[in-house]
């Protein structure tokens, strides 16, 4: 490796002819085979081959691996590049000053270009070439593709795709990191009130959108993109059946925890301890947390309050650790919302109206997830398998490699899943049913 001014954290590898320059690198971080790097940051588990970066922020989990790949003046996280990514940030009017940012959990296809700035939302594809300035960050979970020179969205896209459902577990897995000493926190879950009140917003800004620009017109804009009518309304199905997933699965299994208690006594079980992450939450590079705890330190740190770097770390390792505190207190706010009434205030019938729409929207989503999955057997797929072989033979090549769907272990896991939550639902309804009588 050739390497100037730089940081290189604890167990991580630079390697194979990487150069650096004025670079941090941190922990669990793999570069190598002639990577290049300038300007830049790059926090745990990032992974950079071949290709250059130049004047990134790269949150946890930003990976690059292609030749032709070159990502330059924006923040990442979460990120998958595909070979060809690029971006522009130079307008040749006062310099290369302008920046982008890619939400945690996007990925790029292949030869996909973004013109700066521009802010991409949550867990969105982009292919194609954009040359428009966009915003989708209050559309997390979409598609940004390009039809005919113009930038397209498809709200949601993703949340019907099993590749989110698999990222949701590779993260979690290849945080593995077995030293003494951690220096940042990090929060890989996919579905959080970060992520969740962004879904929040989407439905909103959809139905605004519908109202304002009309309900029968092809195609609608905003900032710098076009959705299709069709894409909008089916955008608002997906973001409302997941809204409701998420909470039924932080709700339903507290009730059934205590389902031998009396009523009053499952209700106080929900009441959250305080009210500290009711309101907006924001991603600090892998760290999620309520923007009110954030706010605080920066206070305390300004007003001198908080004074070493020790001191900041161990608040921040407080507001992960209290992590799962802050988010009930969340959840607890927006069940109330759909309620209409205090949590203390609820009644069985509250619970169980709740708990139906729940059954509606999991079955909903897992069937979207299975049917994305079925697609990579269809037969289609399967047509560079068996090379020298009639259709049975390339069937029992493509299936020696790729196993048999029901026995892919995404495939099982969903499937696991669901029963998992169709149990809650049935013991939810079991409570109710009992306390009615």
């Amino acid at each position: 490796m050739i390497a100037a001014n730089f940081i290189i954290s604890t167990a991580s590898n630079v390697e194979s002819g990487t150069i650096l320059k004025n670079v941090f690198v941190g922990q669990g971080v793999y570069l190598a085979s002639r990577f290049t790097a300038s300007e830049s940051l790059f926090f745990s588990y990032c992974q950079g081959e071949n290709g250059e970066v130049c004047a990134i922020f790269a949150g946890p989990f930003t990976v690059t691996h292609h030749k032709s790949t070159l990502l330059i003046g924006g923040y990442y996280s979460y990120l998958n590049a595909g070979s060809g990514t690029n971006q522009s940030n130079h307008h040749y009017r006062l310099g290369p000053s302008h920046q982008g940012i890619m939400e945690r959990g996007c990925k790029t296809a292949s030869d996909s270009y973004l013109l700066w700035p521009s802010r991409i939302g949550a867990f969105s594809l982009v292919s194609g070439r954009h040359k428009n300035h966009v915003d989708t960050s209050n559309l997390p979970f979409s598609y940004l593709v390009e039809n005919q020179g113009e930038t397209y969205l498809v709200p949601a896209a993703t949340l019907c795709k099993i590749g989110t459902t698999r990222d949701a577990h590779k993260w979690v897995k290849r945080d593995t990191l077995k030293i003494e000493k951690r220096l940042d926190n990090i929060n890989s879950t996919t579905f959080s009130p970060y992520t969740v009140q962004k879904i929040e917003q989407a439905i909103r800004l959809l139905r605004e959108i519908l109202n304002e620009q009309g309900l029968d017109i092809d195609v609608y804009s905003y900032k710098g993109v076009l959705i299709k009518n069709s894409s909008l309304r089916k955008g608002i199905l997906l973001y409302e059946n997941v809204l409701i997933k998420y909470l039924g699965d932080k709700l339903l299994p507290r009730v059934k925890e205590n389902k031998n208690q009396h009523f009053p006594s499952i209700i106080a079980s929900l009441i959250p301890e305080n009210d500290e992450g009711i309101d907006k939450w924001i991603d600090v590079s892998g760290l999620i947390a309520p923007k009110q705890k954030i706010d605080k330190l920066c206070g305390q740190i300004e007003s001198g309050k908080v004074r070493s770097i020790s001191q900041v770390e161990d608040e921040f390792k407080a507001i992960n650790s209290n992590f799962e505190l802050y988010e009930w207190a969340w959840i607890v706010s927006r069940v109330e919302e759909r309620i209409g009434k205090k949590v203390s205030s609820w009644t069985a019938e509250d619970i169980d109206l709740f708990t139906v729409s729940y059954q509606k929207a999991i079955e909903s989503i897992y069937q979207n997830l299975s049917n994305d999955a079925q697609k990579e057997f269809a037969n289609d797929i399967s047509i560079s398998s068996g090379i020298d072989g009639d259709e049975s033979i390339r069937s029992a090549d493509f299936n020696a490699v790729n196993g048999l769907y029901e026995e892919h272990t995404v495939v099982q896991n969903l499937q696991n899943e669901l029963l998992e939550r169709r149990k809650w639902v049935e013991v939810t309804f079991e409570i109710i049913s009992q306390l009615k009588n």
